[in-house]
């Protein structure tokens, strides 16, 4: 569903009257508030976790010879209106290979905790070492620094979760698979109530909106795994 279908399936789910918009630019102010409320749910439902599948996003980047710290826009993450689109890394995703050997030389690169890296690889005599990097770390910046630093081009590859954003354009479609759209819908009901004080449309977006979130989340955040036996 996009964005001008979800605002016309909030008009019929809050009983609101008048023809249903044939877009969403220039409406009157009942109208605008419904679009400003799915997009307020749309935010919410993205804010509620930080590792939603379908907020996740590969990457591959190529380093440079004796450089460690690597920008967003050195990595090539996307822009958009309010810059990048870079919310957090996903720090057990990254991989490495001196890109001349090719991919049978990949090996997994160690995540170091900021701190803990800059007293192992910026300390002393290692800000001087040259080699094949092992570990990362992302510093306060959320750039990617690599330990240690690279004596070659080698390929890094990864993946990261990408911020919050808005819908736009009447085309826009959320990226949540399409069979949990109507959580926003549900969600935009509860601003509609909360404003309106509305119960009854308050309450059975409540039930509905917790009853398919709890379904989006089985559906898109990571599975539970068993941990390591102690003994």
């Amino acid at each position: 569903m996009n964005f001008l279908g979800l605002v016309r399936r909030l008009q019929v789910e809050c009983g609101v009257s008048g023809a249903p918009p044939s877009t969403l630019a220039n409406q009157p102010a009942e109208i605008q508030r419904l679009i400003n409320w799915v997009n307020a749910a749309w935010i919410d439902v993205q804010e509620t976790h930080a590792d939603w599948d379908f907020m996740r996003s590969p990457v591959e980047f190529q380093t440079t010879a004796n450089k460690e710290i690597y920008t967003a826009q050195d990595i090539g993450i996307p822009t958009g209106v309010d810059g990048t689109i870079l919310g957090n890394w996903k720090l057990d995703s990254f991989r490495i290979y001196r890109t001349s050997f090719g991919v049978t030389n990949e090996t997994f690169l160690i995540n170091y905790g900021f701190d803990i890296f800059r007293n192992l690889y910026e300390f002393g005599s290692s800000r001087l070492i040259r080699c094949n990097p092992v570990a990362f770390a992302v510093d306060p910046q959320k750039n990617i620094r690599l330990g240690q630093v690279p004596d070659d081009i080698y390929t890094v590859n990864g993946e990261y979760f990408r911020k919050p954003s808005e819908l736009v354009a009447d085309a826009d479609i959320p990226s949540m698979p399409s069979e949990f759209h109507l959580t926003i819908v549900y969600r935009a009901m509860m601003h509609y109530g909360a404003y309106e004080a509305a119960t009854e449309v308050w309450e059975r977006g409540n039930a509905e909106f917790t009853r398919m979130k709890t379904k989006l989340e089985i559906d898109q955040l990571p599975s539970m795994e068993m941990g390591e036996p102690l003994a």
